[in-house]
C-alpha cells in the first residue's frame, strides 16, 4: 500500500485535530440528531440567510422552497461565495456535502462516491440554468466551468441520480449554475476589486461588476455582468534544460454575461442571453513525490512515504507551456403562461475550445527510451510534449409543458440534442536530436439524444404526496480515428490506421418519491429512482474492445428536513444507497501509456449525510455538516487479458474501496455580525474543513503495476474572514483561506499504477482583501 500523506497527516498533531473536528461537528449538531432522531444531510451551504426570507430553488424545473423539495439538494449563494473569496468549484466544493473533486474536467467530479476512472464518461451533470454545459461523453473532455460569482444568483447540487429529469451522465447528480435574470423594474448594479496573496509565491488580483437596467417598465430589461481575475501564482518549474521558473502555474481568468428579457403581453416572457469565457493558463501543479516508491514487479510489498522527506511540494519538474481555454453559450427561452399550465422552450448552443499542451516527458519518456524488448530507438534526454486541442460545439432543445392544480403537479417533456466533438492528439520530441512528431491524432465525434419525460406529484391528501417520474432516451455516437505514428515509435503505439467506430443505445430511467409532510417546514421522504450514463466507442489502443457499455445505478434513499424554533434551527438529512452494475473503469495501455475504457462489474455506496444550522442568538450563524461514506466494489473484478496481451486488466476485489471517496468529510462554520453605530456592520467568521483519507484510481493487476494502490491522507484546513459594510452600500472583505498552510493532496496520478506518483497538493495559505460597492 502506497501512503502519500500531508504535511502533518501522519502526526499526533494531526490525528488530534481531526479528533477534534469529528467531536466539535457532532457536538454543534448534537440537539439537531436529538429532535430527528438520526443523521442527516446538508441542503444549504454556509449561508447568512434571515430567518424569515425563504430559500427558493429549481432543483425539478419549477421554483420551490428548499424545504419542499424531496431531493437531497444543496444551495451556495453566490453573495456567500463572493464574501468568503470562493470564486471557482474548487475553492467551495468541499462546502456541500457528497462532492468529491480529483482533477480539472468535468469527469474528475463526482457526487456520493459514484466515481470510478477520472477518464470515463462523466457521472455528474453541468448544467447552466437548464442547459448542460460542455460534452456528454469523456471525447470532449470539458473542463470544469468556471463561473465567477458576478454571472450568478447561486448554484443547486443534487446529489443521487437524476437521470429522469435532467437525463444521462448524471449517475450521481448534477450541479447547476442559476444565472441572473434582468430585472424590468429596478436599476441595480455592484463592482468589486480584490487582490490576494499567497505563501511563499506571488500576488494576483480581481475586478467584477455586474448593472441591471429596466428598459421599458414591466416589459423589457437588460442585464451585463464582467469579471477578470488573475490568481496567485506559487508553483516553480524546473524546466528540462535545469532552469527554474519562479511561480509558474499562471491562471487568468475573464469573461461575463450579457441577458435581455422581453414580456410583449403577460402571458409571454422571452428571455436570451450570452455568456463567454477565456481562460489562459501555464505550468504544471503536478508534483513528483515518490521518487523511490518503485517495487519489483508483482510485489505485494507496502510501501509508506512521508511528505517531510521532499525537498519543496511546490516545485514540478516540467517545462512552462502555456494554454487557454474558450467557452461560449447562448440561450433562448421562451416561457408561455396559458393559466394553470406553462409551456416552455429552451434553445441553446455552445461552443468550447481547449488549446492544451503538456510536458509529458514522465509519462512517454520511459517507453520511447531505446529499449531493446520494443525497438525503440529514441537516445536519452529531450522533451515530450503532448498537445491536445479540443473543439465542442453542442446544441440543445427542451419543450415542455408544465402545470398545477389542487390534484397534482405535473411535467411532461421532450429533449434533443446533438454534440460535435474533434480532439487532436500529438506527441512532438523537443530540445535533443531527433527533434520529431512522434504522434499525430485526429479524434472525431458525434453524440445526438432524443429523450421524452414525464413527472407528476400526486396530492393524496393534506400531508401526503406521491412523485412519479419516467423517461426513455435513445443516443448514437460515432468516432472516427485517423492516425499518423513515426516508424520507430510503431512498436509502442501500434501503425497509424483510419476507423471508424459506432455505438447505439437506449435507457429508461425513473422514480418513485413518497412525502409526508409532519408541518409546513417539516417533511420526511423516501425515494427510490434510477440513473444511466451511456457507453460509446472506445479509445484507438491495440487489443482494446471497439466500445464499451453504458452502466446504471438506483438509489434507495429516506429524507428529512425541517424547521424549529421560529426558524433559528434548520435541519436535513439523507441516508441512502446507491446499488451500482457496469461500472466504467480507465485502464492505462503498456508500453504505449494511452487510455482505454473497460466495464466493471458491481459496486455501490452507501452514507449518511447531515448538517445543522443555529442561529441561537442576532447576529449569530453556525453551521456544520458531514458526510459518512462506504462506497465498495460488491464484486472481484474481471482480470483476465484480452486477445492481445499488450492491454492489462485492472485489479480490484471485493470490498475495495471506490476511488476518491472519502470515509468522514465534514465543516463546521460560524459568523457573527454586529452593529458599528448608526450606519455601519460588521461581521466576523471562521470555517474548519476536513477531508479523510481517500484511494486513487484501480491499479492493474500486480503482474504489470510498479506500485501498490496509493492512498491519499486526510487533511484539514481553517479559514478565516471579516467584513465591514457602510450605509448598506460599500463593503470590505477580508478573508486568510488556508491559515495554517495545510498541504493537502487532493489527487495522485500513477497511471493505473504503471508511473510513479504525481500528486496535485491545495493551495498554500492565501490573504485577501476585497472592496465592493452595491446600489
Amino acid at each position: 500500500m502506497l501512503v502519500i500523506p500531508g504535511s502533518i497527516a501522519s502526526s499526533g498533531r494531526e490525528r488530534d485535530m481531526q479528533s477534534i473536528f469529528k467531536v466539535a461537528v457532532m457536538a454543534s449538531t448534537a440537539p439537531i440528531m436529538t429532535l430527528s432522531s438520526g443523521a442527516f444531510a446538508q441542503e444549504s451551504a454556509p449561508s447568512r440567510i434571515p430567518a424569515d426570507e425563504e430559500i427558493v430553488v429549481t432543483a425539478q424545473k419549477r421554483e420551490q422552497r428548499l424545504l419542499d423539495v424531496p431531493v437531497a439538494v444543496s444551495a451556495v449563494a453566490a453573495e456567500d461565495l463572493i464574501d468568503q473569496n470562493l470564486v471557482s468549484i474548487r475553492d467551495f466544493y468541499t462546502r456541500v456535502p457528497g462532492i468529491q473533486l480529483s482533477g480539472n474536467t468535468t469527469q474528475d467530479i463526482s457526487l456520493r462516491g459514484i466515481n470510478a476512472g477520472g477518464g470515463t464518461n462523466p457521472t455528474v451533470a453541468i448544467l447552466i440554468d437548464d442547459v448542460q454545459f460542455g460534452s456528454s461523453t469523456y471525447l470532449g473532455r470539458p473542463p470544469i466551468p468556471d463561473l465567477d460569482p458576478a454571472t450568478l444568483q447561486r448554484v443547486e447540487v443534487l446529489r443521487g441520480p437524476q437521470g429522469t429529469l435532467y437525463g444521462a451522465s448524471s449517475l450521481g447528480g448534477l450541479i447547476k449554475y442559476v444565472t441572473r435574470d434582468p430585472s424590468s423594474t429596478e436599476w441595480s448594479g455592484r463592482a468589486e476589486i480584490g487582490v490576494s496573496s499567497v505563501a511563499d509565491g506571488g500576488e494576483g488580483w480581481s475586478a467584477r461588476g455586474a448593472l441591471n437596467v429596466p428598459i421599458l417598465a414591466d416589459r423589457i430589461g437588460a442585464s451585463i455582468s464582467a469579471y477578470y481575475r488573475d490568481d496567485p501564482r506559487y508553483i516553480d518549474s524546473i524546466t528540462p534544460a535545469g532552469t527554474t521558473v519562479p511561480d509558474a502555474n499562471r491562471n487568468v481568468v475573464w469573461g461575463g454575461r450579457a441577458a435581455v428579457t422581453i414580456s410583449p403581453v403577460e402571458s409571454l416572457t422571452l428571455t436570451g442571453s450570452a455568456l463567454i469565457q477565456r481562460r489562459e493558463y501555464a505550468g504544471s501543479a503536478a508534483v513528483a513525490v515518490c521518487a523511490g516508491c518503485s517495487v519489483a514487479v508483482g510485489s505485494s510489498t507496502p510501501v509508506v512515504f512521508d511528505p517531510r522527506t521532499v525537498p519543496n511540494v511546490r516545485t514540478v519538474r516540467s517545462a512552462v507551456v502555456p494554454g487557454t481555454d474558450k467557452q461560449e453559450l447562448y440561450t433562448a427561452r421562451a416561457t408561455l403562461d396559458l393559466g394553470d399550465i406553462d409551456l416552455v422552450s429552451i434553445s441553446a448552443w455552445g461552443h468550447s475550445e481547449q488549446l492544451n499542451t503538456t510536458d509529458s516527458t514522465s509519462r512517454f519518456g520511459p517507453p520511447l527510451l531505446e529499449n531493446p524488448a520494443f525497438g525503440s530507438p529514441y537516445p536519452a534526454g529531450g522533451t515530450y510534449l503532448f498537445g491536445q486541442p479540443i473543439v465542442t460545439y453542442k446544441f440543445t432543445q427542451e419543450l415542455r409543458l408544465q402545470g398545477v392544480s389542487a390534484f397534482a403537479d405535473y411535467l411532461v417533456g421532450a429533449f434533443y440534442t446533438n454534440e460535435r466533438s474533434l480532439i487532436q492528439q500529438t506527441i512532438d520530441r523537443t530540445g535533443a536530436a531527433p527533434n520529431v512528431r512522434i504522434y499525430d491524432g485526429n479524434n472525431a465525434s458525434t453524440y445526438g439524444e432524443k429523450a421524452v419525460f414525464g413527472d407528476v406529484t400526486l396530492h393524496l391528501g393534506e400531508k401526503f404526496d406521491l412523485q412519479l417520474g419516467g423517461r426513455y432516451a435513445a443516443n448514437e455516437q460515432t468516432y472516427r480515428v485517423s492516425s499518423t505514428i513515426a516508424a520507430p515509435a510503431q512498436p509502442i503505439f501500434g501503425p497509424g490506421e483510419d476507423r471508424l467506430f459506432t455505438s447505439k443505445e437506449d435507457a429508461i430511467t425513473w422514480l418513485v418519491t413518497p412525502t409526508f409532510r409532519l408541518a409546513p417546514d417539516m417533511m420526511l421522504f423516501a425515494r427510490v429512482a434510477s440513473g444511466y450514463r451511456p457507453g460509446g466507442p472506445n479509445t484507438q489502443t491495440p487489443g482494446a474492445l471497439p466500445t464499451f457499455g453504458a452502466d446504471t445505478v438506483i438509489n434507495y434513499e429516506l429524507g428529512f428536513k425541517g424547521q424549529f424554533a421560529d426558524h433559528r434551527v434548520t435541519i436535513d438529512a439523507s441516508v441512502f444507497q446507491i446499488d451500482w452494475k457496469d461500472i466504467q473503469l480507465q485502464n492505462t495501455a503498456l508500453p504505449s501509456q494511452f487510455v482505454f475504457f473497460v466495464n466493471g462489474k458491481k459496486a455501490r455506496s452507501r452514507g449518511i449525510e447531515f448538517t445543522g444550522s443555529v442561529r441561537p442568538w442576532e447576529g449569530m450563524t453556525i453551521d456544520a455538516n458531514a458526510t459518512l461514506l462506504d462506497a465498495a466494489l460488491t464484486q472481484t473484478l474481471d482480470r483476465t487479458t484480452t486477445t492481445a496481451p499488450i492491454v492489462q486488466r485492472l485489479r480490484g476485489t471485493d470490498g475495495d474501496r471506490l476511488p476518491y471517496s472519502a470515509k468522514f468529510t465534514g465543516n463546521i462554520g460560524a459568523q457573527q455580525s454586529f452593529a458599528i453605530g448608526a450606519d455601519a456592520e460588521g461581521s466576523l467568521g471562521f470555517n474548519v474543513n476536513h477531508v479523510g483519507d481517500r484511494y486513487a484510481l484501480f491499479n492493474q493487476d500486480a503482474a504489470t503495476a510498479r506500485i501498490p494502490r496509493v492512498r491519499i491522507p486526510a487533511y484539514t484546513t481553517v479559514d478565516l474572514r471579516a467584513s465591514l459594510t457602510l450605509s448598506k452600500m460599500w463593503k470590505l472583505n477580508a478573508f486568510v483561506q488556508n491559515l495554517f498552510d495545510q498541504a493537502g493532496i487532493t489527487s495522485v496520478d500513477t497511471r493505473n499504477g504503471t508511473q510513479l506518483p504525481l500528486a496535485v497538493f491545495s493551495r498554500p495559505r492565501t490573504i485577501g482583501l476585497n472592496a465592493s460597492v452595491t446600489f
